[in-house]
């Protein structure tokens, strides 16, 4: 795959430039967002399998970016191991039974779901959280919903980011939290996609290109990031989820 699979279209390519810029501003400020805003516009050219395995490297470099410097990731481990367990099976799950499995409908359901919770968060004025006791309990609970959604339609972001905001995490916290239950959930789906062959030559090629905007697009996230306080940066999450919802049932 070249340049030309693009269709030599300028135009397209000046906008994907902005998309991956856009993904890593957005990236860089909440923490999440990135293939969502990414993907869709490279499925415009390409197959969704292979939209995905460009963007696999970009995803994969910025979520242990984020991991290796927002928070502890030896705390971050200990204390979602379980979440991130279960994950990585319902990934690996839903990964298997995608053949067989309408994941237009799992994504517009999903989506239908975060929007839901999200209005039912902003109604009752954030006052929703998950307790010390049933963190864990709930922590499984959004686990197993996030893989075997996410192995279908690979969008298994938001009840992760629902249930880690539902903690009332410090950002630093929740940006380290979000990126390595990211990263735990892609395991099985890129492993999958490097078995069938989406991840060839020409694909890795395009992934390590997009690394660069993506890079730039998150550096200056991160810094806008830091003139947030703790009440607009969750703010920022929730419309970003949003988004994420109204995106999911579109689609």
């Amino acid at each position: 795959m070249t340049l030309d699979a693009f269709g030599g279209d300028p135009v397209f390519l000046a906008l994907l430039l902005g998309a991956l810029l856009l993904g890593g501003f957005v990236k860089g400020v909440v923490g999440i967002g990135l293939p969502l805003v990414t993907i869709p516009l490279l499925a415009l050219k390409m197959p969704p399998a292979q939209a995905i395995a460009v963007m696999m490297l970009p995803i994969v470099a910025s979520n242990l970016w984020q991991v290796a410097t927002c928070g502890d990731v030896r705390v971050t481990a200990r204390r979602f191991w379980p979440v991130t367990a279960v994950l990585i099976a319902a990934t690996a799950v839903g990964t298997l039974v995608l053949v067989n499995i309408d994941a237009g409908s799992a994504r517009t359901a999903l989506g239908a779901i975060v929007i839901g919770v999200i209005l039912l968060q902003t109604l009752v004025g954030g006052r929703v959280r998950v307790t010390e006791r049933f963190e864990r309990p709930a922590g499984l609970a959004a686990g197993a919903v996030a893989g075997v959604v996410g192995g279908m339609s690979n969008a298994f972001g938001p009840p992760l980011v629902i249930y880690l905001m539902a903690l009332r995490l410090k950002p630093g916290d929740f940006l380290s939290a979000t990126a390595f239950l990211f990263l735990a959930g892609g395991l099985p789906l890129y492993g999958g996609l490097i078995l069938a062959g989406e991840f060839r030559q020409s694909e890795a090629i395009l992934s390590l290109l997009a690394c660069l905007p993506v890079a730039a697009g998150m550096a200056l996230g991160g810094r806008v990031r830091g003139y947030l306080p703790e009440k607009q940066f969750r703010h920022a999450v929730t419309i970003v989820l949003i988004v994420v919802g109204l995106s999911l049932v579109l689609r």
